[in-house]
């Protein structure tokens, strides 16, 4: 009866042992991992690579097969950020945000909607679509009186008839307003 209280009190011991000795090289593999960066223009692929280490008669042998690919956006600078659209003129200005799958949030920001102590900008979507370096904008909201608006690509910036559109971290009033300044 003793060793059969023994014999099952080792054998809960050494299977304890087992998944800590698991759990610990879980851990320790998960952390020794180098960490991947992915960036828009790169595409990099590690083929099989096999290292054989010998120390003090102990081999290591590791096998490494990771593949790791990114499709090239050319015009990803596009949806950084807000881009603003200012007619000094008719004091107007669009704030134009590209996301992905040609869709835009767009505000409209004139006299009406945007003077006294709870100014309120218009908001809503558009499609766009990118031929080239030309960006045709179309399905407006209704409020802005556009149907369409085509705008040019310049290297990283947007031009609307050759004069540039202001780039801004988030589409807000303050920075419709710094467009007319």
């Amino acid at each position: 009866m003793k060793n059969k209280k023994a014999l099952t009190a080792t054998i809960v011991l050494i299977l304890i042992a087992a998944c800590a000795a698991v759990a610990y090289l879980a851990v320790n593999q998960k952390h020794s991992e180098p960490a991947t960066s992915s960036q828009p223009s790169q595409s990099v692929s590690t083929s099989n690579v096999e290292e054989s280490v010998s120390k003090d008669e102990t081999t290591t042998e590791s096998t490494t097969n990771t593949t790791e690919s990114t499709t090239t956006d050319e015009y990803a600078f596009i949806k950084k950020g807000c881009w603003y659209l200012a007619d000094k003129d008719n004091e107007v200005c669009y704030a134009i945000a590209f996301r992905k799958e040609g869709k835009a949030d767009i505000a409209y920001f004139n006299s009406d909607n945007i003077e006294g102590f709870d100014a309120q900008y218009s908001k809503g979507d558009a499609v766009y679509n990118i031929d080239g370096k030309k960006i045709t904008l179309s399905k407006f909201p209704s409020v802005t009186g556009l149907k369409s608006l085509e705008l040019e690509i310049e290297g990283n910036a947007i031009l609307y008839k050759g004069k540039e559109l202001k780039n801004f971290d988030k589409m807000n009033l303050d920075n419709a307003l710094k467009c007319f300044e």
